[in-house]
């Protein structure tokens, strides 16, 4: 099947939409924050079976004047076993008293509903800012590695070029990630990096097909093809496969979401759902924007 989308001419509208998403990100986040989980920001966490119902104001208010620190209260419930489970957050780490003195408080007031302790963790906060730091430094590395990976493979085609436009197409899809994250209220945790880290591979895999196609056809054509119809070119003759390998990969990911929301496993949903945003929008800034971006970048640099 022969295309001949012509993809240049509507770069600026790429842009517009990308730069729209950015703003309502940061808007969401200086609007409302971001929900990070304890294993970042440090804290003690407690989950409890119950039977019946119980209210999360409730909860919220006795340990509040249990252990007199504000906490957050989520309700679960596996479909599989039934079993429901209450999962009290401190953001204040707890020592072992306070934690024995908050169950045996809890397990006193609740007794008619069967509330018994199913685990408890403590995080201390500067180990949590460390785990995040080092997170975050694999994630830059991890791009830095990829801009000269990519500048080496294309370097005749401008190297640092197509790694620099490439790496801020992988950018946008972390920052489209983490608005999933924030939009949806998914707390920040370990789930969060590697949504990040596999966003980076799976996504800059797309973007090398195009550009790989980009230096074949400027191999094969010269300075017969401007760049311009090279991209136009590469971008068509690519997106079959493009789209096509997402989908496939798609369909996997939304089976589980589906199973993670019908069977209540929240983590596999929280890794999974993101996840799944960040790989849309990996097709689109490998096709929408990094080509796009480089070829403006190499007429600009053509016309000085």
């Amino acid at each position: 099947m022969n295309r001949n989308i012509d993809f240049i001419k509507n770069r600026k509208i790429y842009y517009i939409v990308s730069a729209v998403l950015f703003a309502i990100t940061i808007a969401v986040t200086a609007i409302f924050g971001v929900e990070v989980n304890i294993e970042f920001k440090g804290g003690s966490i407690a989950t409890y079976s119950y039977k019946d119902e119980i209210k999360i104001s409730d909860v919220q208010q006795f340990v509040k004047v249990t252990t007199g620190h504000d906490c957050t209260v989520r309700l679960s419930e596996n479909n599989v076993t039934d079993q429901k489970n209450v999962v009290i957050s401190i953001s204040e780490e707890l020592s072992s008293e306070e934690q024995t003195k908050m169950t045996t408080a809890l397990e006193k007031e609740y007794k008619e509903n069967g509330l018994e302790l199913v685990e408890s963790s403590s995080v201390d906060a500067m180990n949590g800012k460390s785990f995040f730091v080092k997170c975050l430094i694999a994630a830059v590395v991890a791009l830095a590695l990829i801009i000269v990976y990519i500048a080496f493979r294309f370097r005749k085609i401008g190297g640092w070029t197509a790694g620099i436009t490439a790496v801020i197409a992988l950018v946008h899809d972390l920052v489209i990630a983490y608005a999933v994250y924030a939009i949806f209220r998914i707390e920040i945790g370990g789930n969060f990096m590697a949504v990040m880290l596999t966003i980076l591979g799976y996504s800059v895999n797309d973007t090398i097909v195009i550009f790989d196609r980009i230096r074949e056809n400027n191999t094969m054509y010269g300075k017969k093809l401007s760049i311009i119809d090279n991209v136009n070119m590469s971008l068509n003759q690519t997106l079959g496969r493009t789209i096509n390998t997402t989908f496939m990969t798609l369909v996997a990911l939304a089976v589980i979401v589906v199973v993670s929301l019908i069977f209540g496993i929240t983590s596999m949903f929280d890794f999974v759902f993101p996840m799944s945003v960040g790989l849309v929008s990996g097709v689109y800034s490998s096709i929408c924007l990094s080509p796009n971006i480089w070829a403006s970048w190499k007429l600009r640099k053509k016309k000085r």
